[in-house]
């Protein structure tokens, strides 16, 4: 599936595929905060369960001279990211997989951004935006 659409006043365009969270379109909650997030040009961007990839991607957009770390468990997601990264020609962005901050203990971020499984257990979602400490 393609998804042509405008976030920001800018032309984006996503390929998704079943199995993947709003395939066929960029759900009310992703372009709520996409519409409203604050980004300066030289942030450091955390995009948590990132799907697809259009928060991050549309963030990457705004952070022109800083840099946008897309993570998600699920490998599919991960798979589509890069390939939206590609579609909407977008190079400061790294695309990780990580279940939940778990890959970025290395990292620290300016604004960390997320559109949560809000389908999941209230449990699900605290470990999902909990960071870890590993001694």
């Amino acid at each position: 599936m393609i998804i042509d659409t405008t976030l920001r006043g800018k032309k984006f365009c996503f390929e998704t595929k079943p199995g993947l969270f709003s395939k066929d379109k960029i759900d009310a909650g992703t372009k709520l905060l996409i519409e409203n997030m604050s980004i300066d040009p030289s942030d450091i961007i955390l995009d948590l369960g990132c799907g697809y990839g259009p928060i991050g991607i549309v963030a990457a957009t705004l952070a022109v001279k800083g840099k946008v770390y897309m993570v998600d468990v699920d490998i599919r997601a991960i798979k589509y990211s890069q390939i939206n990264k590609k579609i909407n020609k977008v190079s400061n962005i790294e695309i990780r997989p990580s279940d939940g901050f778990e890959n970025l203990i290395d990292l620290s971020f300016d604004v960390v951004l997320s559109n949560p499984p809000s389908h999941t257990a209230k449990e699900t979602i605290r470990e999902f935006v909990k960071a870890r400490k590993i001694s």
